[in-house]
């Protein structure tokens, strides 16, 4: 998978990923005794589902992005961070399901679970297949097309 390297579009997703954690932090933390979700719920959820959306639309360049192995501990950071924002998002859901409709607790529950298969993905492409040589040949064969 080593052609060039291409770390922008890793620290592109490493932007967005920083940007949404210090917002979550910001929107829950800030001057709070407790979490909770100050301002209006449904709001939150639609920041949340959007960033997610734009997450996993991210990923997608990353996974047609050739990387150096030297990027790899970058790309890593991207995978740890999407699991680690998962985590956190679903933590807060048993708080937020109190406060939106059903349907957009489910859509934000659905958007949770396509960071989760994001990161999956990622981790699979640049773990796992990154060294798989029919993998490589296949992936070099569908960008000539």
């Amino acid at each position: 998978m080593v052609v060039e390297g291409n770390i922008e579009s890793v620290d592109v997703v490493r932007k967005q990923i920083d940007s949404l954690s210090y917002n979550i932090k910001k929107i829950f933390c800030e001057n709070c005794q407790e979490v909770g979700i100050p301002g209006n719920p449904v709001d939150f959820t639609e920041f949340v589902v959007n960033t997610i959306d734009e997450l996993v639309a991210l990923s997608t360049v990353l996974t047609h992005t050739t990387v150096l192995d030297s990027d790899l501990p970058s790309v890593n950071s991207v995978i740890s961070s999407y699991r680690w924002v998962a985590l956190e998002l679903r933590k807060m859901g048993d708080f937020l399901k109190n406060y939106i409709a059903e349907e957009y607790f489910k859509m934000y529950l659905s958007r949770i679970q396509d960071l989760e298969e994001s990161a999956d993905d990622l981790d699979m492409i640049f773990s796992q297949l990154k060294d798989d040589q029919k993998f490589n040949d296949l992936t070099k064969e569908l960008e000539g097309l």
